[in-house]
């Protein structure tokens, strides 16, 4: 029943309708009544339909983040849920061709360097060496950084003695080729003249590139692009003056050099540790020998507990195969030990 009030006993006509009213109201649900008065409620029923429809819309929500991941190119989340700038793509990296977002490094060149750093990683432990030196040369970002006034390139490739300070370049010089290189060098020599640590006042400086390569170890003293001395590095790479100094081209003057330091009789065991130091050393200023010593007087910056770690990695990456001779080897245990064969040749 409705909640009716009835005063001295007596219902006038407009209460009864009110009463009427109201039973009505009730019925339906909808209505509550306070002071006789009939005051209907629509509040309720509004708030029922709001909460039905956000459950709904929650619900395809949840059907559309369980369902398959659109291929849209242009998504900024893995499966995971992981805020990505876009989905992989392979790309090529240094000139090196992506794999199924793998890199597949074989020459350091190739290679890219961290932010900020020159140091390179997935090399051998003789391209390691390789890149202790180099860094040793003065290859780092603080310093190649300096090249920027000249607009010479701050790559390790392409640094030039005292950073351009001497003598700057007309351009890059992996953009140069040997010929080009050729010219520079003999004015690098001239504009440093007497002005290099070590070295007798009649005498300059030729040093360019990552391995700080000079003219006479490329072409020899009297030597040319077009005709480099015999055994010099150009005339054992059979190098043309069209070549182009590229990075491609230093990085295998630089393991030319590492190979005539004793690299493969030292991996050999024909050449010792200390040895191959110390014949490194006499190509590279900056490589002190086994004991310390300063070859060329100009200051040294890599010694043997820098590279001897790396010497050992040489070693390790080269151990020969494990097999035994096929000589008689006694039973044990009721059962024949087969020993290794080694493999025809």
């Amino acid at each position: 029943m409705a909640n009716i009030s009835v005063e001295r006993g007596t219902l006038v006509e407009e209460q009864r309708q009110k009463v009427v009213e109201t039973i009505a109201a009730v019925n339906e649900g909808n209505a509550s009544v306070k002071g006789g008065t009939l005051v209907m409620k629509k509040m309720a029923t509004n708030i029922n339909e709001n909460i039905k429809g956000a459950m709904g819309a929650m619900r395809a929500a949840t059907i559309k983040e369980d369902g398959p991941i659109s291929e849209n190119p242009e998504r900024q989340f893995y499966q995971s849920g992981v805020s990505i700038d876009q989905r992989f793509t392979p790309t090529t990296v240094s000139g090196v061709q992506s794999n199924d977002g793998k890199v597949d490094y074989k020459d350091p060149t190739e290679i890219p360097s961290p932010p900020d750093s020159l140091e390179v990683t997935g090399l051998t432990g003789a391209q390691q060496i390789l890149e202790k030196i180099a860094i040793g040369e003065g290859a780092t970002v603080d310093k190649l950084n300096q090249q920027k006034q000249f607009g010479i390139g701050t790559s390790k490739y392409d640094m030039v003695y005292n950073y351009g300070k001497s003598l700057a370049p007309s351009k890059p010089i992996t953009q140069m080729t040997l010929s080009q290189l050729f010219d520079f060098q003999n004015q690098l020599i001239n504009a440093t003249r007497g002005k290099i640590k070590g070295q007798s006042k009649n005498k300059g400086t030729s040093a360019v590139g990552k391995y700080q390569v000079t003219k006479t170890s490329l072409f020899g003293s009297n030597g040319t692009p077009e005709n480099p001395e015999k055994n010099r590095w150009a005339d054992k790479l059979g190098l043309t003056p069209d070549t182009i100094y590229s990075p491609e081209i230093q990085e295998k003057i630089g393991m030319l050099a590492l190979r005539e330091a004793g690299l493969d009789s030292f991996i050999k065991g024909t050449r010792n540790e200390n040895d191959f130091q110390d014949r490194i050393a006499s190509i590279w200023a900056s490589v002190s020998t086994s004991s310390g010593g300063d070859v060329h007087g100009q200051g040294v910056t890599t010694f043997k507990k820098d590279l001897s770690p790396l010497f050992q990695q040489v070693k390790d990456e080269n151990k020969p195969d494990d097999f035994s001779d096929p000589v008689e080897v006694p039973e044990g245990r009721g059962e024949t030990i087969k020993p290794k064969i080694r493999p025809e040749q």
